[in-house]
């Protein structure tokens, strides 16, 4: 599933797929279309060089179209490889990946990116991913929360790289994942 937040997945990094795929893709193609044209232009030019050369288009005639219908095709139709971005090495961690959630009471201003990129920066070694799991909003939010409030809820997965987290490297995380998401957005941590 894709955010919906900037076009940018839930890790908050630019989404590779889109704009820019479908662009090599119509490259692509168009270089494609041109080289076909150009073939049958070929082949219709080699047709009528056989049926000038030789007085009529007999068997000789029809080897020689052929001929320079195979030349033609083996010239331009020989595609370079369409180049894509390629996706980084996949790494997979023997240690169990820790999961923890956190909502945010917030102006109701606040993008969610806001809050998602601040917890990112709270500790980049140890943070897998960030994504929002709930915006609540509305009259039933500023009935509970106060006027021009929101709360946002993130989920943020923690992977160890060297050992077992314990539980106080886990509050220790927490703590600043908070501490961070409050800086940057000027909200609470919600009770």
């Amino acid at each position: 599933r894709q955010s919906l937040v900037n076009n940018r997945d839930f890790g908050g990094r630019r989404n590779s797929i889109g704009r820019r795929s479908a662009a090599l893709k119509r490259e692509h193609l168009t270089r494609k279309l041109v080289r076909t044209v150009m073939a049958i232009g070929a082949i219709l030019f080699g047709a009528m060089v056989a049926g000038l050369v030789i007085d009529g288009i007999g068997w000789t005639g029809i080897i020689v179209t052929l001929l320079a219908i195979v030349v033609a095709t083996g010239l331009f139709t020989s595609f370079p490889k369409l180049k894509t971005p390629t996706r980084a090495a996949l790494t997979l961690s023997d240690l169990q990946a820790v999961d923890r959630d956190f909502a945010f009471v917030v102006d109701k201003g606040v993008e969610a990116l806001t809050a998602v990129n601040a917890a990112l920066g709270a500790d980049k070694a140890l943070i897998e991913s960030v994504r929002v799991f709930d915006h609540f909003t509305g009259d039933k939010a500023e009935a509970q929360m106060g006027p021009g409030k929101k709360s946002l809820a993130l989920t943020v997965r923690l992977q160890p790289s060297e050992k077992t987290l314990t539980e106080a490297d886990i509050e220790a995380v927490s703590a600043k994942i908070v501490e961070k998401v409050q800086k940057a957005t000027g909200g609470t941590l919600r009770s």
